[in-house]
């Protein structure tokens, strides 16, 4: 019986054997099969990403508007009509019918090219204004007030208009005796020896101007003459000045100015807050002749350079001169004069005149350079 048992198992485990290595030779082992490789590319940040270019916008010029106006009635439509909006600038030409055309509000139009109606003889302005275009003068006019072009960048004249010169950007009475405006983009200025008056304003806000060559016959620049001239560095004054208006060169960045002639006056109205170069950058103030007159220069923080081509000035009080003339510490500012008057500046080897450093030179030449 036990035998019968034992061969049983036997048989069992021997059939259990055969199957498991049959199955052994079908299915292939998983852990022999090898992994693929990866290749780690790096990753490239946002910060050194190369932007693509931005594409270029081409911006097309706003034409300007032309429009002529006839009457009062088609000034007062087209003031009220959605054209006058137009954002571009705007050519406006007054036939000789229209009569108001002082109601228009310049202000209102920053672009505008105002053409004056044929038949207008006087012009004094066009009121309180901005920055505008341009003016243009018809034929007709004859007399224009001092300051009438104040903020306007430039005039235009009518070719047959006979009491007017427009010359290299500068308007002229037509002897081209007096300065009534230069237009704001002119460069360079060389006067004419006729010129004896600047008139009001005459070349205010002329931000490009770099040189002026002015009349040898001039003898008065009228009140904000050269107010916010920016770029133009030097003044050479002739011997013919009389007269210099109220802030006629105030805030000017020009560094130096020279005056040849003596009997020049002041124009001021409050003397301690309006005075010509007011906030001007001058730093070298030269005097060819002994001046007859008071000075008053203004605030001049930069002064640095008094210089006297000629004898102590005479005039009264001299002991205050630097504090009443141009308004400065007198620790910052040397007086140069030429040697060939030592015996009136320094008679007995001075270096001070009236508590500030005298210095004597033989020529311009030998200024020192400008502290910044």
């Amino acid at each position: 019986m036990q035998k019968r048992r034992l061969i049983v198992l036997l048989v069992f485990f021997g059939i259990g054997f055969v199957l498991a290595m049959a199955c052994a030779d079908s299915v292939p082992c998983a852990v022999t099969t090898p992994l693929p490789t990866v290749s780690m590319q790096p990753i490239q940040s946002a910060e050194t990403e190369t932007p693509k270019p931005t594409p270029e916008v081409e911006i097309t010029p706003v034409p300007m508007l032309c429009v002529n106006i006839e009457n009062d009635e088609e000034l007062t439509a087209w003031l009220e009509s959605d054209e006058s909006k137009y954002p571009g600038a705007i050519q406006l030409v007054l036939g000789a019918n229209v009569l108001d055309w002082e109601s228009i509000d310049i202000r209102l139009f920053p672009n505008l090219e105002l053409w004056l109606p044929e038949g207008l003889t006087e012009f004094g302005g066009l009121g309180n204004t901005i920055d505008y275009l341009a003016v243009g003068l018809p034929s007709t006019v004859k007399s224009i007030e001092q300051g009438a072009f104040f903020d306007c960048s430039a005039v235009l004249l009518h070719p047959d208009n006979k009491w007017f010169v427009k010359k290299d950007g500068v308007l002229y009475d037509a002897e081209m005796r007096t300065v009534y405006h230069c237009d704001v983009d002119v460069e360079q200025v060389t006067l004419p020896d006729s010129v004896r008056e600047i008139g009001y304003s005459a070349f205010r806000g002329c931000s490009e101007l770099r040189e002026i060559i002015l009349s040898p016959n001039l003898e008065y620049v009228r009140d904000l003459a050269f107010e916010f001239c920016s770029s133009l560095e030097e003044l050479n004054f002739p011997v013919s000045l009389k007269r210099v208006g109220y802030c006629a060169f105030i805030d000017g960045l020009f560094t130096t100015v020279r005056f040849s002639g003596d009997t020049v006056d002041f124009v001021i109205g409050n003397w301690e807050a309006i005075a010509p170069f007011d906030g001007s950058e001058i730093r070298t103030i030269i005097f060819d002749q002994n001046t007859q007159r008071d000075w008053y220069f203004g605030d001049l923080p930069k002064l640095q350079q008094v210089v006297f081509l000629c004898e102590p000035p005479k005039y009264a009080p001299v002991d205050v001169i630097f504090q009443i003339a141009f308004r400065t510490d007198p620790e910052q500012i040397t007086v140069y004069y030429l040697s060939e008057f030592a015996a009136f500046w320094a008679p007995n080897g001075e270096t001070t005149w009236r508590g500030v450093s005298l210095v004597a030179i033989d020529s311009l030449d030998e200024l020192p350079p400008l502290e910044p």
